[in-house]
């Protein structure tokens, strides 16, 4: 996926939202409910997550990235199919990103892969996995998508994103140049570096350094055990090593419930540098229950990157469609000041 820095934010709500992409790059958050999410048209990208909710989500003329974050979000179960459907989908140029579901290619729905079973009756090809997280008491769901018409023959193993993962403490990870791949650390104070291609970066657990390498690369926090630091002990916090908004480099940390910067209280994060004006930190100074609060080391000083556009924030208590307008190159804001 080229670069995002100049692109159209869509944020839906807890409700069944209907949202168009304009022509350029666009990033879609269908969130709860049962959405219509259409790409853009015209030059560009679009990457399209619908999130919880049986989803409809169209392609357009873009290359386009179909992201799934949970089984939830996709899934049959006992009670029958709950699948997004997706429309338009073109092998010659679009993508599925299931690697946050441990998903990264065809076969027979074990090992993280998905089987293809063609519905003639509903023109409909499923991907599905045939395997899924136990949670005692819950139904078990197995993650599920429909894409519109037969891609038995057509859809290949270079339209998922490739996954890289590893959880055997401290790893070391670098990923490859043969185009968009998540890594993931897990456990331990691993060091992943994306190299080339435009990456997914979860170090996950503990104190992790994190390189994206050249791409628009995104780094994303899943929760707060991520990243974080207690008083004076830093050793659970991540280092992101080069932070280059002008790729197009995000931090996604759309899952945290964070809404935004600021003090560093009520929601917000607080940006500050040392005085060195070596380090960067972003940060929380409202400590959860277990006394984490969330912070994240960055190389130099970034203030104006993170203040323009490089972090997508939480965006499910909405309760409108939001239409967020971003553009990195050419913004010179006013930084948020040094401590």
């Amino acid at each position: 996926m080229p670069s995002l820095t100049q692109r159209t934010d869509w944020y839906g709500t807890t409700k069944s939202d209907v949202i168009d992409g304009v022509e350029g790059n666009n990033i879609l958050y269908g969130n709860a409910g049962n959405d219509v999410l259409t790409a853009g048209e015209g030059e560009g990208v679009s990457l399209l997550i619908g999130g919880a909710g049986n989803d409809r989500l169209i392609a357009g003329s873009q290359d386009d990235t179909f992201r799934f974050t949970s089984e939830s979000d996709s899934y049959s179960d006992s009670t029958g199919g709950h699948s997004d459907l997706i429309v338009g989908f073109d092998p010659a140029h679009d993508k599925l990103d299931l690697t946050s579901i441990g998903l990264d290619g065809i076969g027979h729905g074990y090992g993280g892969k998905v089987d293809l079973v063609y519905n003639e009756a509903l023109d409909r090809t499923y991907l599905r996995s045939y395997e899924h997280d136990y949670i005692p008491g819950e139904d078990l769901k197995y993650f599920q998508v429909a894409l519109q018409g037969d891609y038995r023959t057509t859809l290949t193993d270079a339209n998922f994103w490739n996954l890289e993962e590893r959880d055997q403490f401290d790893d070391v990870l670098t990923g490859t140049d043969r185009g968009q791949e998540t890594l993931a650390g897990q456990m331990g104070r691993d060091v992943l570096n994306g190299a080339g291609g435009d990456d997914r970066i979860v170090g996950g657990l503990d104190g992790d350094t994190l390189t994206g390498g050249s791409g628009a690369d995104t780094f994303f926090f899943a929760t707060v055990a991520d990243s974080f630091r207690v008083d004076a002990d830093v050793t659970h916090r991540d280092l992101i090593t080069d932070l280059h908004a002008a790729e197009g480099d995000l931090i996604d940390l759309s899952m945290l419930g964070f809404t935004g910067l600021g003090d560093g209280h009520n929601g917000t994060l607080k940006l500050s540098v040392n005085a060195a004006g070596t380090q960067t930190a972003l940060k929380s100074l409202d400590p959860d229950a277990e006394g984490h609060s969330f912070e994240i080391l960055f190389t130099g000083d970034v203030r104006k990157a993170l203040s323009t556009g490089s972090v997508i924030f939480d965006s499910n208590q909405t309760t409108a469609v939001i239409e967020n307008e971003i553009e990195l190159i050419g913004l010179v804001p006013t930084p948020p000041e040094a401590v």
